[in-house]
């Protein structure tokens, strides 16, 4: 009894072991499947949720795990360079959801900022595709260090300097380093808002523009940027809009100048290549030139008025003449540079206006402003030249050609294109009154014969004549009647293939 009792004890132990076993598992896999299911029921949209919100959603999501993917690869080259420390991530600053922002402090031993105070902007954008031509990683790489070198040269008050220039070849991301500006772009500056906040709605309030002295300075400043990066060979700015220029203290500097370099394009490149589409270009100016001139007569527009153009570029009202309308020079200077009959003025050709050269005094920072001296290297030169080629090839001289005899065709729709022409009091002759004078003025000897042929033989006669009734009773209708339904008699029955009722 007591080895049977031992062995029914053990095996009810062992039984109940098991179960125990059992009934653990079967809890753990209950708990975990709940668990998954409210986890799926509370990510994934129900019913109840606003059909906005499962809008959004997945472009919410999406654009979160880049701005996670982008700040890894921010401590990582940051780590890997170790010459800056980590901030803070900043928001959307600008129009493209791809573009990063950052706040860093370089790391050095003789510098006195404290790693709590952020002096740079570190920028994190895709490499575009339009640079093709660089495939492997040592044409890339040489290709941005000659951008480096060529950045590192360009010192002048007003162009924001770009303290360094990098690509990450594997990710295939484009970084910059530039200085801190706490006053934002200039945008900021006119619609009043917090530089740091995000893109979206800040600015959907309309501005009131800034003081006309202000608007005369900063316009200054502009062109003698624009000059300076002219005589240094970099290519034009043919996206240039006030998002891009920063303010520094009481001056502004010209920024993104290297978009053109990596082939970045801003959200105003679009419209404002369609609006110098069919501009008259003098000898010497390329296209890219001509944008650069508009870009810059938008942006003294939009300090006036406190609004950009957008996609009235071309299309001004008298109601945008009428808020720029504060300064008679600047009014002179805007109908002139967005006067399409004309030839584009060159930045030179702007300098010598009325706005700029009845103002005699010398810009304060460039009083004691010294370039640097000395030439480029061999492979900036080489870079240089290979894009002043490409102008040059982009340069159509037929494009040109077609534009003005398109232009001598139809000057009527091109004129009534833009209200400048009619602002401007400039009288205009159409070809279409031209003609009707001439018309008028004209002798009128020679159009008279052809009338009086026209009207001695109205209807040309045909070669058979018709012929005439022979009597005017109607007897011999009835005998031509009668001939007829006897030929009708006469012919010869036509079978015909019915297919109304087919068979079965």
């Amino acid at each position: 009894m007591d080895d049977h009792g031992a062995m029914v004890i053990a095996l009810i132990t062992i039984s109940v072991i098991l179960l125990g076993i059992i009934l653990v598992f079967f809890i753990c896999w209950y708990v975990r499947k709940r668990r998954r299911y409210v986890h799926l029921q509370n990510s994934s949209p129900s019913d109840d949720t606003p059909l906005l919100y499962r809008l959004v959603q997945p472009r919410i999501e999406h654009a979160q795990a880049q701005e996670n993917a982008a700040l890894l690869t921010c401590h990582f080259y940051i780590r890997t360079t170790g010459e800056y420390a980590f901030h803070s991530h900043l928001s959307q600053l600008g129009s493209d959801p791809e573009k990063n922002w950052f706040l860093i402090t370089p790391i050095s031993k003789t510098s006195t900022i404290s790693l709590n105070t952020a002096s740079h902007l570190l920028t994190i954008q895709p490499k575009s595709d339009r640079l093709k031509h660089l495939n492997d990683e040592e044409s890339i790489g040489t290709y941005f260090r000659t951008l480096h070198n060529l950045f590192s040269r360009l010192y002048h008050p007003y162009i924001e300097p770009i303290i360094k220039i990098d690509i990450l070849y594997t990710q295939k991301l484009v970084v910059t380093v530039k200085q801190y500006q706490r006053l934002g772009s200039l945008k900021d500056l006119l619609y009043g808002v917090v530089p740091t906040a995000n893109f979206h709605g800040k600015y959907s309030y309309r501005s009131s523009g800034l003081s006309l002295e202000r608007v005369r300075l900063y316009s200054r400043q502009l062109l003698e940027g624009l000059l300076f990066l002219q005589s240094k060979s970099i290519p034009p700015i043919v996206d240039l809009h006030s998002g891009n220029i920063v303010v520094s203290g009481s001056c502004i500097q010209i920024g993104s100048y290297e978009y053109q370099f990596i082939e970045q394009r801003s959200r105003i490149y679009s419209l404002v290549k369609r609006a110098t589409s069919s501009l008259i270009l003098p000898d010497g100016m390329t296209r890219a030139q001509a944008c650069e001139v508009f870009c810059f007569g938008g942006l003294v527009f939009e300090m006036l008025t406190g609004y950009e153009l957008g996609e009235q570029l071309r299309g001004l009202t008298p109601k945008h003449w009428h808020d720029c309308g504060k300064d008679p020079d600047a009014r002179q200077m805007l109908t002139r540079l967005f006067d399409i009959a004309q030839p584009v003025l060159t930045l030179t050709e702007i300098r010598q206006l009325p706005y700029f050269s009845n103002q005699k005094s010398i810009l304060k920072e460039l009083q004691n402003f010294t370039p640097i001296p000395g030439e480029y290297s061999n492979d900036v030169k080489n870079l240089l030249e290979q894009w002043t080629n490409t102008m040059r090839k982009k340069r159509n001289s037929t494009m040109k050609t077609s534009t003005t005899e398109k232009r001598k065709n139809s000057t009527v729709p091109k004129q009534m294109e833009t209200s400048i022409i009619n602002l401007s009091y400039t009288p205009t002759i159409s070809p279409s009154s031209t003609a009707i004078n001439s018309k008028l003025s004209g002798p009128p000897s020679s159009p008279p014969p052809p009338p009086p042929a026209s009207q001695t033989i109205p209807p040309p006669p045909p070669p058979p004549p018709p012929p005439s009734p022979p009597s005017s009773d109607g007897s011999g209708d009835r005998s031509v009647l009668l001939e007829n339904i006897r030929l009708g008699t006469a012919l010869k029955k036509t079978v015909t293939n019915d297919r109304s009722a087919p068979k079965i």
